[in-house]
């Protein structure tokens, strides 16, 4: 009995331990130019020049917004050094679509009325 408890605790622990290596050739996107997060982020830059073309962002929103844009870059670029992982893959494009939800938040709100 003793022997079964412990051979199901070590299959238990091995599954736990494989997660733990780098990703699986096949967890890795080759192919960078094609990435979603890539065009993502073009989408909010081109969003963010409309804003400030049409005057729906001023000079400052538009300038953080652009800041927010370089900072996804950055890690964009520090997670493909080694190869773009699904789950890096997912968190760029989670970032991508926060900034252009930030955008259209800002570009579209309405102003307050004053009485």
């Amino acid at each position: 009995m003793r022997k079964v408890l412990i051979l199901g605790l070590l299959a238990c622990s091995f599954p736990a331990q494989a997660q733990m290596g780098p990703p699986a050739p096949s967890d890795i996107l080759e192919d960078q130019p094609d990435v979603p997060a890539a065009r993502e982020i073009d989408l909010a830059r081109d969003n963010i020049h409309e804003g400030r073309k049409d005057g729906s962002l001023s000079k400052s929103q538009a300038r953080n917004l652009k800041k927010h844009a370089a900072r996804i870059d950055a890690v964009a670029e520090r997670y493909a050094r080694d190869g773009l992982s699904q789950s890096e893959q997912r968190d760029l494009s989670f970032q991508s679509r926060a900034l252009e939800s930030l955008t259209n938040a800002e570009r579209f709100q309405k102003e307050p009325k004053q009485p």
